[in-house]
């Protein structure tokens, strides 16, 4: 392994003397060693290639201040370490900085102390953890492995542990000081997003993550407690606590962070077995991105089968240099398609820009479903920010639409026996399947609160569940819902006991609403009319045949007179 890692970095070597530039690495030392992740990727999460990046003793703001001797022995001596890990670096530059404190664990088996200076040679002393300067002409295991006018390499074998300290006497000169050494305790880390996908590419400036820091060769290790983003030079940006990071099989912590707006290393501490300090860096720096993306909605978060729905993105470019913006969309169900304007944006650095992304719904999408919308911003480098927003789907509003949204309880609990509490309880649940939920509300709100999930404005055929808490000196409300078509439903929600038992009911009775209520009495009163037409009807018929029957039996007697007038003129004769 260690000729292995000597011939890259001689290949690296020729390579820059021949003026070729590497990309940076952010992950971990081991550039050859790819990261595994059993977290799911969305299909537009492309990895991107690093490289190694060399040590800050070779390069200093782009230029090079050490002749090829130097570089040459830095890498050979690199090499020879076994397990070599970076605890600790920093520019000093004294005053006011004069010295340098390190960590240093029982898992450290050799450590090197690398002084980089840009003129004369590099002065410095090294103090172990009991105060004592260590020299190399004091002990075998302590010698000067590279000692030339820009660069002084001094290896300790079997340092104790403790805090070792480096002192700079001279108060003119600029120093790059890295401190490694063997050890089987190292890191890895990578950044997730708020959805717990790991960001591919450099992460965003000012964007909140979640760091996770996996621990290689832990068994020696007691806890991670801390991790520290410093700049370049080593001075501090932030330090967040480390927890356990949940779910997974390894040693793995986390910590939340906001990215800092300039390049950072990463560097965490901790205690081993017998209580003593960890410190491990990643000499790879961390080069941020500078790409801002956010979403406001232009229309109602819902939206018709057949219809559209409207999103303004705002791209910012917080980097240093310009470059083209390309935007796309995509969503997780194939009942949306996408429509950006502009699709690709220009931007020098610190200008934004904003556009459009209109969601087209198939007809044939099913009402009640939700999905999220992707926005994505990409830059020339491939690096990429993306922001999302949720669509509900519903069904086009029925223009026949006038029943009232249906009412019923899921659970009731009463705690009006219970001296902690002062109130019952009823879990309820609301449902519109026609023109959509608009609003749910109470009567009184001086004896009751109503809490209800949330739901768009508009949605149907979905039940929508709420809360209600009634105090006990209240015996009764009401709960009021309405659809989009102005449909009402008043729903009496009551209290009450049954005699010799301590159970509690809640009876529901629905009230109609006011198109009901004119509905109703508009047919009572038709109802009414029929009622006395059917009896004016029937009391005609009767009088009719009343009347019929008294001239029939008149007609009879009429027939009779004449008879017996007849009869009386023949008796006359």
């Amino acid at each position: 392994m260690a000729n292995l890692n000597l011939f890259v970095r001689l290949v690296w070597l020729l390579t820059v003397n021949y003026g070729v530039c590497s990309s940076e690495a952010w992950t971990s030392e081991n550039n050859l060693e790819e990261l595994e992740d059993d977290i799911p990727r969305f299909p537009y999460a492309r990895e991107t290639k690093t490289t190694h990046r060399m040590t800050l003793y070779s390069e200093n703001d782009g230029r090079k201040t050490s002749n090829i001797d130097d570089i040459v022995a830095g890498i050979i001596k690199e090499a020879e370490l076994s397990n070599p890990v970076v605890l600790r670096s920093w520019r000093v530059n004294p005053p006011p900085t004069d010295h340098k404190t390190v960590s240093v664990d029982s898992t450290v088996v050799n450590l090197l102390v690398e002084v980089h200076s840009k003129g004369v040679s590099p002065r410095f002393q090294v103090y172990d953890p009991t105060g004592e300067v260590v020299s190399p002409t004091d002990d075998r295991n302590i010698t000067m492995e590279v000692n030339s006018n820009r660069l002084k390499i001094m290896k300790i074998k079997h340092p104790i542990t403790g805090d070792w300290l480096i002192r700079f006497p001279s108060k003119r000169h600029e120093y790059n000081v890295t401190i490694r050494g063997s050890s089987m305790i190292q890191f890895r880390c990578r950044f997730i997003n708020g959805w717990g996908i790991p960001l591919s590419g450099r992460p965003i400036v000012a964007s909140n993550v979640t760091l996770r820091i996996e621990l290689l060769g832990g068994e020696d290790v007691n806890i991670l407690t801390e991790v520290t983003l410093m700049t370049l030079v080593g001075t501090t940006i932030l330090t967040r606590p480390l927890g356990k990071a949940r779910g997974r099989r390894h040693r793995t912590y986390a910590a939340h962070i906001r990215i800092p707006g300039e390049d950072f290393r990463v560097g965490i501490r901790g205690l081993d077995m017998r209580s003593n300090v960890i410190e491990r860096t990643l000499m790879n720096p961390i080069v941020p991105d500078g790409i801002k993306l956010s979403l406001k909605a232009l229309t109602p978060g819902t939206v018709q089968t057949g219809g559209s729905y409207v999103l303004q993105y705002r791209i910012v470019n917080d980097g240093t240099g310009a470059g083209n913006f390309t935007v796309t969309a995509l969503s997780d169900t194939p009942y949306l398609t996408f429509t950006v304007t502009p699709d690709c944006v220009y931007l020098k650095a610190g200008d934004h820009a904003q556009g459009n992304v209109t969601v087209h719904v198939s007809e044939y999408a099913v009402p009640g479903t939700k999905s999220d919308v992707i926005v994505r911003a990409t830059n020339t480098s491939g690096n990429f920010q993306f922001s999302s927003r949720e669509v509900s789907i519903v069904s086009p509003p029925n223009d026949e639409d006038t029943h009232a949204p249906a009412f019923s309880t899921t659970n009731i609990i009463d705690n009006c026996d219970s001296a902690q509490s002062s109130t019952w309880e009823v879990i309820f649940q609301v449902q519109d399947d026609e023109s959509g939920i608009h609003k749910v509300d109470v009567d009184d709100h001086t004896v009751s609160t109503i809490t209800m999930e949330t739901f768009d404005d508009g949605q149907a055929n979905m039940p929508v569940k709420g809360h209600l808490s009634i105090q006990c000196s209240r015996k009764e409300v009401t709960v009021i819902v309405d659809d989009v078509e102005g449909n009402e439903g008043r729903f009496l929600v009551t209290h009450g006991r049954h005699q010799g038992t301590t159970s509690s009911y809640v009876s529901i009775k629905g009230e109609m609403s006011s198109e009901a209520h004119i509905t109703a009495i508009c047919t009572g009163i038709l109802a009414g009319c029929l009622f006395l037409t059917i009896l004016v009807t029937v009391t005609i018929q009767i009088k009719m045949r009343l009347t019929h029957r008294r001239n029939v039996v008149y007609a009879k007697t009429e027939n009779k007179v004449p008879c017996t007038s007849r009869r009386m003129d023949m008796q006359v004769f």
